[in-house]
């Protein structure tokens, strides 16, 4: 027996009530997430979609400003640019390709970096202060291959080319180091004097040991004026450089690391003036005190800020009672020093010489000999 169907108009009244309870329902979600009003339904019944609530705008103080808005930093606020130091980068030589061969000129062999005055027996070599200050030195000069964190000049030749100039001088080396910091004094070999030149504007202010700047404005100082004696409390004693020439030492090569290649020690190295006893420098301190290396370290009060350039003089150092040394001919294209002839005998040098003017203000002083 089937069941009585219920009446059609409560079926009717039954689904009106459905529909307005979830459209009731709706409203109260919309209202409740988006924080405004629920809807109210339609007249045909059918609820209307819930009203987008309004930004709520950020404030005043917490918006970041926008490029517009942005005024430009006051002057003082500007950080000042720092000055940039002197640069100590290597200089690239211009030399050629293939066996460098000296230039001859008006009796001056150029090198790059280096010129030989063989006639007036000196050597002017381009360079630079390389420390005016450090804990201790070791070496008086070398070049950027070098010690630079323990060496008072850098020198802007390539160290066998140097080795050549002393030869043409009429120098002969004499090596006696065997090892790195051997405690001796050098009691033979030659010597040079080595002068260090630079614009006078570069003089540490205060230096009253300072000589006055000559008519171009040159100052030049004794290398030993420069490096400070520790034990003595002075400047290191004007005694000299003995050269002692370096050696050829046998370095490994790539690209296996095992075969062994023949090189000039100093131009390997890059060590060239030592203060600190080295079997491998081309010039040496003769005092017992090259056996210890705490004991001299840069004269700061009288080296020109790191940087300055300078021209480093070599001449040599006359012995009490020895013969006068007598110039080489400078090597010809085509022939190496050993091929050259026997030494012709040198004119006399004038007590005074004709002072280059030096090529500008930037460029490196170059003074005239010392009378």
């Amino acid at each position: 027996m089937q069941a009585p169907r219920p009446p059609l108009a409560l079926l009717s009244l039954s689904l009106l009530v459905a529909l307005s309870i979830g459209s009731w329902g709706c409203s109260e979600g919309a209202g409740s997430k988006g924080g405004g009003p629920a809807a109210s339904p339609s007249a045909s019944g059918s609820a209307s979609p819930p009203s987008r609530p309004e930004p709520v705008p950020e404030p005043e103080e917490d918006r970041a400003p926008t490029p517009e808005a942005s005024e430009p930093p006051e002057p003082d606020e500007l950080e000042p640019e720092a000055e940039p130091e002197p640069s100590l980068a290597p200089v690239e030589s211009a030399a050629p390709a293939g066996p460098l061969r000296p230039e001859s000129e008006g009796g001056v062999t150029r090198f790059p970096g280096l010129r030989i005055f063989a006639d007036e027996g000196r050597i002017e070599v381009e360079g630079l202060i390389n420390l005016d200050r450090c804990p201790s030195l070791e070496f008086m000069g070398c070049t950027s291959r070098g010690k630079t964190h323990e060496t008072l000049l850098r020198f802007e030749c390539d160290p066998k080319h140097l080795h050549l100039a002393l030869l043409m001088l009429g120098l002969e080396p004499s090596p006696q180091v065997d090892e790195e910091g051997q405690p001796i004094e050098l009691t033979k070999g030659e010597r040079v004097a080595i002068e260090v030149a630079w614009w006078g504007r570069h003089t540490p202010a205060g230096d009253e040991s300072a000589p006055a700047p000559d008519e171009a404005g040159v100052v030049r100082r004794r290398v030993e004026d420069l490096i400070y004696d520790q034990v003595r409390k002075d400047a290191m004693p004007r005694v000299g450089w003995v050269f002692t020439g370096s050696r050829m030492i046998k370095v490994p090569t790539p690209p296996d690391w095992e075969t062994l290649k023949e090189v000039y020690a100093a131009s390997y190295e890059g060590n060239v003036a030592a203060v600190y006893h080295h079997p491998h420098v081309i010039l040496d301190t003769p005092l017992l005190e090259g056996g210890d290396d705490t004991v001299y370290v840069p004269f700061s009060e009288r080296v020109p800020p790191r940087g300055t350039p300078v021209t480093i003089l070599i001449t040599i150092l006359p012995v009490e009672g020895g013969p006068k040394k007598e110039p080489q001919r400078a090597p010809q294209p085509g022939e190496t020093p050993s091929e050259s002839p026997a030494p012709s005998p040198a004119p006399e040098r004038s007590a005074e010489a004709p002072a280059p003017t030096p090529a500008g203000a930037d460029a490196q002083p170059s003074p005239s000999p010392a009378a």
